[in-house]
Formats: C-alpha cells, sequence, structure tokens
C-alpha cells in the first residue's frame, strides 16, 4: 500500500491532538504502580494478586504523541491504521 493511502487509513481512526513535544521522564524502575501515591489518588489492592506490580528495568526518557479516537474500530482495524 502507498504511504499516502496508509497516512489517510490511519486518520480515519486517529486525530493528533498533541501539538507540542511532550516526553515521558526516565524512570529508574524501582517504584511500583501501587506505590506511586503521588500518580495515583486510588490504587487497587488487586495489584498484588494479579502480579502486576513488579519493579521493571530503567527507561530512558521517551518522546510520545496523543491521538484522538476519531470513529470506533476494532482492535486489529485499529492496529493496521498504526503501520506506517
Amino acid at each position: 500500500m502507498p504511504k499516502d493511502a496508509r497516512k489517510q487509513k490511519r486518520n480515519q481512526f486517529l486525530k493528533l491532538i498533541s501539538n507540542e513535544v511532550l516526553t515521558l521522564d526516565a524512570v529508574d524502575g524501582t517504584e511500583t504502580l501501587y506505590e506511586a501515591s503521588d500518580i495515583f489518588a486510588y490504587r487497587d489492592s488487586n495489584f498484588k494478586d494479579w502480579d502486576v506490580n513488579q519493579r521493571d528495568v530503567p527507561t530512558r526518557k521517551t518522546p510520545v504523541q496523543v491521538y484522538e479516537l476519531q470513529q470506533n474500530a476494532t482492535f486489529v482495524q485499529m492496529l493496521d491504521s498504526l503501520t506506517l
């Protein structure tokens, strides 16, 4: 599929709404989601039961973009629309 056709397809589902450079901070991987009380007002105690309250590897600063969903899509359609 030509690149221009893919861009049109992507725009069918998503609209870029971040017009500035956004960056996720680097993390050292030592804090878990459950311990992040400065970020979340409520933390489900089942995080521990679901085995998702894990420490992880450090990450670097990461640039991100924010999109708004323009119309309903299946999971496959959404993933396919992200192909560049």
